[in-house]
């Protein structure tokens, strides 16, 4: 319906207008510019923890800690989706933009890009976007309400999965002490990996964000990522 109403609409000349044309003409606007890149980031991880530091100065619960305690929320969540951009960067570009953002975000975080990258490339491979094996996608529009409550409350224990596997998990995998390789994947750890295993063995019940590491087990473990889980 929507096809031939289109077709009624426009002529034909535009509608067989080519997408690489259009890319053609816009392929301007596809450089990347070092300079915003930099301001852009600086200005938001600068103002982000600027203000964190401020909120820690000021009185609990006070008007001023509010203040900059949401301040400090949004510009940390800005240069942190900064995260996306750098996936996207040619290999061997921008190497010290990298660096920088995992100094003031990643590590800070526990959210380095190498976490990131092999996920969010799977998701954009024509035969896995939108499906089982997207790392990046989960059907909330198939599930009830509820899973987009669970969705969000689950996020909260996300720091606590952080910690262990980069405390707990990853230190004891590189002592060789007996401890399951899996403890080494670039994720939250075996937790994550078990539920995905449950779900894709029917059973059903698992939260909206474990669906995201689903994705491409068979290939490599660096399919697991933690990072769709806080940027979603």
């Amino acid at each position: 319906m929507l096809t031939e109403q289109a077709h009624e609409k426009f002529p034909q000349e535009q509608v067989d207008f080519l997408v690489g044309r259009a890319r053609e003409l816009v392929k301007d606007l596809f450089r990347r510019d070092p300079l915003i890149y930099w301001l852009d980031f600086l200005f938001s991880a600068l103002l982000g923890w600027g203000t964190f530091a401020l909120a820690l100065t000021a009185a609990a619960f006070s008007f001023r800690q509010i203040l900059f305690v949401g301040i400090s929320c949004l510009a940390l969540y800005r240069a942190v989706l900064f995260i996306h951009e750098i996936a996207h960067f040619k290999k061997g570009t921008f190497k010290v933009f990298r660096w920088v953002w995992n100094m003031l975000c990643g590590f800070p975080f526990m959210i380095p890009v190498f976490l990131y990258q092999s996920v969010h490339f799977d998701h954009h491979k024509q035969n896995f976007y939108g499906t089982r094996k997207d790392g990046e996608y989960f059907p909330f529009a198939l599930k009830g309400k509820e899973w987009i409550v669970i969705h969000i409350l689950f996020s909260f224990l996300v720091p606590i999965l952080f910690l262990a596997r980069f405390l707990v998990l990853a230190p004891l995998d590189g002592q060789d002490v007996g401890v399951d390789h899996r403890f080494g994947l670039p994720a939250a750890g075996v937790f994550l990996e078990e539920c995905g295993r449950l779900e894709n063995s029917g059973v059903s019940g698992v939260p909206g964000c474990l669906g995201f590491y689903r994705g491409n087990r068979s290939k490599n473990y660096s399919s697991y990522s933690s990072v769709p889980v806080v940027l979603c």
